[in-house]
């Protein structure tokens, strides 16, 4: 490729990748032009990735907000009753007991 006139030219990697594209050298280089093709995309990616964590983060702070605001908020600890949840764990144990061959 450094010997081919069409790329002698070129300024940035957009431009190379299209002359590749144009040139079918993308077929014949394929692992370089799979390098270009992931550095030009790397950012955008990139920034809706972050985008996305951003938002959700939005999302989870202000349900937090609001479930902290609640006038009838239950505590988890009060929720918690450990005779049931041991005797329904040993239901299911023994159910599977019986299940297996």
């Amino acid at each position: 490729m450094k010997k081919d006139d069409i790329f002698q030219g070129l300024k940035d990697l957009k431009e190379l990748s299209k002359e590749m594209v144009r040139s079918n050298k993308d077929q014949v280089f394929d692992h370089v032009y799979l390098l270009i093709k992931l550095v030009l995309i790397l950012p955008v990616a990139t920034a809706s990735v972050e985008r996305a964590f951003s938002a959700m983060t939005f999302v989870k702070n202000n349900y937090v907000i609001a479930w902290s605001q609640r006038p009838n908020r239950v505590e988890y600890g009060n929720l918690v009753n450990e005779p049931v949840i041991f005797s329904s764990f040993r239901r299911v144990d023994t159910k599977m007991v019986g299940l297996m061959p």
